[in-house]
């Protein structure tokens, strides 16, 4: 059957752009364009009409992809039309009521695609991942699955495992009983297999944090300027700000743009005393989400006493934080460095010539557990949104950029984790039986059959279809 919907947003834009894909999508051209034959891969402006009243919908610019060079390997045509959400229901209810198409399920195009070898299983996870990312590096990844890289990589381990698989039922038939050949090639090639397997299952723990959205939960006392901070980062005022202690009673979740890509900044309930049972349940959930969020930061004024900062947090919560931002600085943008017994005055004192900048703090970060370790104190004046470019350019680096080798590539999914752990199990017994005496080539030759098979699997050359119906599921329908 054919298939049609809205490929973009829902609600009012300048452009809609509806997709049509399957064996109708030509006679649908015929019977609803005021152009009849559309050149393949060119862009046509035409007429959408009502083939009843004859009457002009809307002008369309029509491009036509004849199968199977098309993104679904079936004839496709893609109608852009004027984003009116009223007019982009219009065309797709006559699509739709001409018995010539239906409209699609959620991602299956992409599953027409994949039915129809233009891309593997591996590459359509990509594709869900493509529209889910939040930062440049989990974006980039899922370009580098779609080209293909992981499936090469994949291919190849499973073609080296045919491979000697082929070698070893060839030998182990036609060698004598007791004159068995020598297996040390074998179990090289196994073993080179191994790590090469073991390798990329280890990148899954990278893919984990990558896919994750990054979060930052701001910590410290009522009134340190936590909410004022997260209103100068968005550059609007987003969250309630207050004289009166204790303003924030649950917590506020705000996504921020950074260079390399979006992270979740959370504005928590102020710790100290706490007023009222109300206070003291906000409190418990900021406990809470100090062990949740991947960055903390520690908000305190410039004007308090430092030392008594460090005595709260080490009585709240469980581990130092990250980074300390030090609120109504004279002198906003200036790393502090912290030595036991100081006072903050006179750390405020020693800013110009104890100062760190961006890139040394952030070496001197990734050599420590904590900011703080190493003298991470970053003044800012929230209240006008001074110091802010520093911070952004920690949290940028910290939390969004590709430290890691920029030509690897990883996995994405528990389902390709959970495929490759068991290759990775049946290939470690097929290895040690390979040097285990007596020599039994059938179970030798059974995992690695089954490893290979767990391969096929993962790039979906064998997938049961409520694999695939649990992975379009969380497509979008136009996708």
């Amino acid at each position: 059957m054919t298939l049609v919907a809205l490929s973009t947003p829902k609600g009012k834009a300048a452009i809609a752009v509806i997709r049509i894909s399957g064996p109708n999508t030509r006679g649908l051209i015929e019977h609803f364009l005021s152009q009849k034959n559309l050149r393949p891969r060119n862009a046509t402006l035409c007429y959408f009409l009502d083939p009843q009243s004859k009457d002009i919908i809307d002008q369309v610019l029509a491009v036509f992809f004849e199968g199977p060079h098309s993104y679904t390997g079936e004839d496709l045509c893609e109608l852009s039309l004027h984003g009116n959400p009223f007019l982009v229901q219009t065309v797709i209810d006559l699509i739709c009521g001409s018995g010539l198409a239906r409209m699609a399920t959620p991602g299956e195009f992409s599953r027409r695609a994949l039915e129809n070898g233009k891309i593997d299983l591996l590459q359509a996870e990509a594709l869900g991942q493509i529209l889910s990312a939040s930062t440049k590096k989990s974006l980039l990844n899922s370009q580098k699955i779609l080209k293909g890289e992981l499936s090469d990589k994949l291919l190849k381990l499973k073609n080296n495992l045919n491979s000697l698989l082929a070698f070893l039922e060839f030998d182990l038939d036609f060698a004598e009983e007791e004159n068995l050949p020598d297996l040390t090639p074998w179990i090289n090639g196994v073993e080179k297999v191994l790590a090469n397997t073991q390798d990329l299952l280890n990148s899954w723990n990278q893919g984990r944090v990558a896919l994750k959205q990054p979060t930052i939960g701001l910590f410290g006392r009522p009134n340190a300027g936590k909410s004022s901070l997260i209103n100068s980062l968005l550059g609007r005022s987003r969250v309630l700000v207050s004289d009166i202690p204790g303003t924030t009673r649950d917590f506020v979740e705000v996504p921020l743009k950074l260079v390399d890509g979006e992270v979740l900044v959370i504005d928590t309930a102020g710790l100290g005393i706490p007023q009222d049972q109300l206070d003291q349940r906000a409190m418990e959930k900021t406990r809470e989400l100090w062990e949740k969020v991947d960055y903390r930061i520690w908000v305190f004024d410039l004007n308090q006493s430092f030392t008594e900062e460090r005595t709260l947090w080490e009585k709240e919560v469980s581990t130092p934080p990250d980074l300390c931002i030090a609120t109504h600085s004279e002198n906003p943008g200036h790393w502090l460095q912290y030595t036991a017994g100081e006072s903050i005055k006179d750390l405020e004192l020693l800013s110009t010539k104890n100062k760190l900048s961006t890139d040394e703090y952030i070496a001197e970060l990734e050599n420590s557990k904590s900011a703080l370790l190493s003298g991470g104190i970053l003044t800012v004046d929230a209240k006008i949104g001074k110091g802010l470019e520093p911070l952004l350019d920690t949290l940028n680096k910290y939390l969004c950029k590709n430290t890691d080798d920029e030509s690897s590539v990883f996995l994405v999914s528990q389902r390709q984790y959970n495929c490759l752990s068991r290759a990775l199990v049946a290939l470690k017994k097929g290895w040690s039986r390979l040097k285990t005496q007596p020599i039994r080539p059938e179970e030798i030759a059974f995992e690695i059959r089954l490893a290979c098979n767990e391969l096929s699997e993962l790039i979906g050359e064998h997938q049961p279809d409520d694999v695939y119906k649990e992975i379009f599921s969380q497509f979008c329908v136009g996708k």
